[in-house]
């Protein structure tokens, strides 16, 4: 019985210990993605950038900071920090998602080698780009094109129209990448 009693006293306080504090990391972590969503939503994109930066930080492994990671990402390209950028984005890549992001991760990343005019690397992503719309279904039997929209988190609104022979992808509704399929 002594046993149990102590026993209980150590898990009870092993919570009050550390309970409270998992679960004020989980409030932090809502809290501060909350705070760069305000910030992005006010216009204040620097500010944006600190609450995403501090989210990745403290909070690596929550499924939260691969957003933020790409919120850091755009930040950095936004900044003309093509070096910055390019490894934001290949930390992006390489836990892969279902969504939209991959293929504007990789796009960046053109877009960077472009920029920093390394010819090679940017012919190698195009390559990656090219194969990821090569396995795609044919979906364009009766239709001209299809369009997808996302914002992302720094409040940039992206549309990809994908054709039979390309995909045409604006940022803010300028022209941004044109990927010609084979």
């Amino acid at each position: 019985m002594m046993k149990r009693a102590s026993l209980l006293t150590f898990y009870l306080l092993l919570f009050l210990c550390w309970g409270p504090g998992i679960l004020h990391g989980e409030q932090t972590v809502r809290e501060r993605l909350t705070q760069a969503q305000r910030h992005v939503a006010e216009g204040e994109i620097d500010f944006a950038f600190m609450e995403y930066q501090a989210l990745v930080r403290d909070f690596p492994e929550d499924p939260l900071a691969k957003e933020a990671t790409f919120a850091i990402g755009e930040y950095y390209f936004k900044q003309h920090n093509t070096r910055e950028a390019k490894s934001t984005f290949e930390k992006f890549i390489q836990e892969p998602t279902e969504g939209i992001q991959d293929l504007l991760a990789y796009v960046y990343l053109l877009q960077c080698a472009r920029f920093s005019e390394h010819i090679t690397s940017a012919k190698l992503l195009e390559h990656r780009l090219k194969e990821m719309f090569s396995t795609t279904e044919v979906f364009l039997a009766f239709e001209e094109n299809r369009t997808k929209e996302w914002i992302s988190p720094l409040g940039n609104r992206f549309q990809l129209r994908e054709f039979v022979d390309r995909m045409e992808i604006t940022l803010n509704d300028t022209p941004f990448y044109t990927i010609n399929l084979p």
